[in-house]
């Protein structure tokens, strides 16, 4: 078993006899890359016997390969990242994973999920059964012993294990969202599937096909690990930030050269693999539309999807999704995740929603009053000013934001 390590926390709570299931339970903070590493095992285990589908993002390889490019990449030392994970065993078995990380704002110490901000999802693997309330329980009060102000954690779904402890503390919900999805499971085939899709829709995207036709040979690509694959998926990335800068958007997600390179190595290397899916429609051996996605326990989520400008008209996204659905019923998936936001095309495509929300849980004084004067307040009002401003200066300031250099150059991390 694993021992905590001098640089490291260790609470030890007992089970009582009422339990279930008594025994022993205690929690640790791991702080360091080190500690990380040596609960690989466990922590893919973990995840085997009791990881959702949607919980890819909490995966030790998803999370292996994130902390490879973002964790003490920061260019400032107020950005730099630091681990704070929460290890919860049941009699020396690991039972929980919080996979969290500490930065510094404004002089308060922060959590936030680790996969920030590449994960699409933030949630807590835990047991199911008896004891997970307490191991729940065990784990929020380490980390409020450990001296940390805030608790800022984005993407949280309704379904998700952590999201009732933070609905009952009065964490302030903020960005509400909902994640649209397919249920593949609920036809016999893709063709019964996509014959619920009204006649209009199917007409246009065989009407769609056919004017690309004329624009060179279509074809489609499906590729899992690979160098061909990472290319795809390191050009997606620049598809997608030129797309956010056309319109003025900003994403930190696609500041800097980091995502790139993440992308590029989980679909590269063989090592600590990830279950990672690029797909591209090809026009004359160009890219007109690329999506990236992993899959996971019979889902799919398809992270990044873009197009090229330059066949917009012919709307090569919705080309390139259907080819993606024939091709998850050939794979079993039983599930195909849009993820948030729930754009219009993604809900004129889905099935239902799940909803998602950014969680703020102040754990000292001064996390309450981060929370109100930053999270509550200025935030919101930056976003609204940035959305009032003319198109020009939004893509000016976009410019400035994106093209930030702050992180490896690609494929400079495949281990």
């Amino acid at each position: 078993m694993r021992r905590s390590t001098a640089s490291e926390t260790l609470l030890a709570v007992s089970a009582g006899p009422a339990e279930a299931s008594p025994g022993r339970l205690t929690v640790e903070l791991v702080s360091t890359r080190t500690g990380m590493d040596l609960l690989e095992q466990e922590w893919n285990d973990l995840f085997e016997r009791a990881g959702e589908p949607h919980q890819i993002f909490q995966s030790f390889n998803w999370n292996w390969h994130w902390a490879n490019h973002y964790l003490e990449a920061g260019g400032r030392a107020c950005e730099r990242r630091r681990l704070a994970i929460v290890a919860g065993r049941i009699e020396g078995r690991l039972a929980m994973i919080w996979p969290l990380i500490e930065v510094r704002r404004f002089g308060c110490r922060v959590l936030k999920w680790m996969g920030d901000p590449v994960s699409q999802y933030g949630d807590v693997l835990v047991e199911a059964g008896a004891m997970r309330m307490r191991l729940l329980e065990a784990g929020w009060s380490l980390l409020k012993r450990s001296g940390f102000d805030l608790a800022a954690l984005g993407k949280v779904r309704a379904d998700a294990a952590v999201a009732g402890l933070l609905g009952a503390r009065g964490a302030l919900r903020r960005d509400i969202q909902v994640a649209p999805y397919l249920d593949l499971s609920s036809a016999t085939g893709f063709e019964a599937y996509v014959a619920r899709y009204p006649a209009k829709d199917r007409k246009n995207r065989r009407r769609h096909m056919k004017r690309l036709a004329e624009r060179g040979e279509i074809a489609f690509e499906r590729l899992s690990t690979g160098e061909r694959a990472a290319a795809r998926a390191v050009e997606a990335i620049g598809l997608k930030r030129d797309w956010l800068l056309s319109k003025g958007l900003v994403s930190r997600a696609y500041v800097g050269r980091r995502m790139e390179a993440f992308f590029h190595d989980i679909a590269a290397s063989t090592c600590h693999p990830v279950p990672v899916r690029v797909s591209a429609l090809t026009v004359g051996g160009e890219a007109a539309a690329i999506e990236i996605g992993v899959a996971s326990k019979g889902c799919f989520a398809a992270h990044v999807t873009v197009y090229h400008p330059d066949y917009e008209r012919n709307s090569p996204g919705s080309l390139l999704l259907e080819d993606s659905i024939r091709h998850s019923f050939c794979e079993g998936i039983a599930r195909y995740d849009l993820l948030a936001p729930g754009d219009t095309y993604k809900l004129n495509w889905s099935d239902g929603v799940v909803e998602t929300a950014d969680f703020a849980l102040a754990l000292s004084p001064a996390g309450r009053l981060y929370r109100a004067l930053v999270v509550s307040s200025l935030k919101g009002r930056a976003k609204r000013s940035l959305a009032a401003l003319p198109r020009s200066l939004r893509r000016a300031f976009a410019a400035s934001f994106l093209t930030r250099q702050d992180g490896p150059e690609v494929g400079g991390a495949v281990q």
